[in-house]
């Protein structure tokens, strides 16, 4: 059985940023989408997350760290109760 998932943003001019995938979303998967959301962008992203086990996956924290500063992680309001 396949899930269809789907991650989204919208950017400071209003673009709207997504992917549609198949399963569970994972870490890579998640780098994958940062990477792509964060190409041509050169100021600092904040990135509001869920408590998605994905969200707090080793090679996301890993792949921020390489980012120098240029990605700023923070819980979501419900999440960070």
């Amino acid at each position: 059985m396949s899930v269809f998932g789907q991650r989204q943003s919208i950017s400071a001019k209003g673009a709207l940023l997504g992917r549609t995938y198949v399963g569970a979303l994972t870490g890579p998967l998640l780098v994958d989408l940062l990477r792509e959301m964060l190409r041509g962008y050169w100021k600092l992203l904040h990135l509001i997350i869920e408590g998605l086990s994905a969200h707090k996956a080793l090679a996301v924290k890993e792949y921020a760290a390489k980012l120098n500063g240029k990605l700023k992680v923070a819980p979501s309001v419900c999440t960070a109760a």
